[in-house]
């Protein structure tokens, strides 16, 4: 038996219009390569098509969301970003993706199951992640625009 639980990282993108990635649960560190392949082709950009106006991706400030290489593929595949200068580090309240996590995790310690393997992990992922309703998205995402604008002019005085 472990010392310690195994730990998996996951990413999935979440839309106003109720649109969710399919999710990526990763055991280790993501770097660009695998953030660019697994992350933005494989995930974000299908959910990403049926858009017909512009969306706005605000991805935290991890190293491989602004790499060099992920940094040519947002702009490879027309996909508009918050520069990393406009992301406010350390502000996890005006971050909807931050929210929609807090959500999962209480979901998932409410189970109060054990989870066995990375894939275990991630068909509860996907069974709580199916709970989260339309309504519920939207009100994440609710004054994103607003707010980015707001940290941008608060951290130029």
């Amino acid at each position: 038996m472990d010392k310690f639980a195994k730990r998996y990282l996951v990413w999935q993108a979440i839309c106003k219009c109720d649109l969710k990635s399919s999710v990526f649960v990763y055991s280790g560190t993501i770097n660009q390569n695998v953030y660019v392949e697994e992350c933005l082709q494989k995930r974000l950009l299908p959910m990403l098509r049926p858009h017909k106006a512009s969306v706005l991706f605000w991805p935290d400030l991890a190293t491989c969301h602004y790499g060099k290489l992920t940094m040519e593929w947002y702009k490879e595949n027309g996909v508009n970003i918050v520069p990393k200068n406009a992301n406010p580090p350390n502000c996890p309240e005006i971050r909807p993706i931050k929210k929609y996590w807090a959500i999962m995790k209480r979901k998932l310690l409410l189970t109060k199951e054990s989870v066995k393997n990375k894939k275990d992990f991630q068909r509860k992922w996907i069974q709580m992640s199916s709970e989260v309703t339309q309504s519920d998205v939207q009100h994440l995402m609710e004054r994103v625009n607003s707010k980015l604008r707001l940290f941008a002019y608060t951290s130029t005085k």
